[in-house]
């Protein structure tokens, strides 16, 4: 639960909520990419990790996910900028 991650967590309870604040701003299109970056981010890190592909997201994505969106993605996360790997748990650093 979010209280007991408060008390053993600080730190982490805080980028958590700070994620919160930040995605409940976003519109609909950028929430749902959000939800499929997770969900590829989880991916890549399983015995299967070529389902966690960079490359399938974004031809997931493209044409899909309006320009104002992808700017405010970019603005809000900039880890999202680099293309080399899924920054699936960096969001906020």
């Amino acid at each position: 639960t979010l209280a007991k991650l408060r008390e053993l967590h600080p730190t982490l309870y805080n980028k958590v909520m700070a994620f919160q604040n930040i995605y409940k701003t976003l519109p609909e299109d950028a929430k749902v990419f959000i939800d499929r970056l997770f969900v590829y981010g989880v991916r890549s890190m399983s015995a299967l990790p070529s389902l966690g592909n960079w490359n399938l997201l974004k031809a997931e994505f493209q044409g899909k996910i309006s320009k104002s969106s992808c700017s405010q993605l970019l603005d809000k996360f900039p880890p999202l900028k680099n293309q080399g790997e899924l920054p699936h748990w960096s969001l906020l650093e």
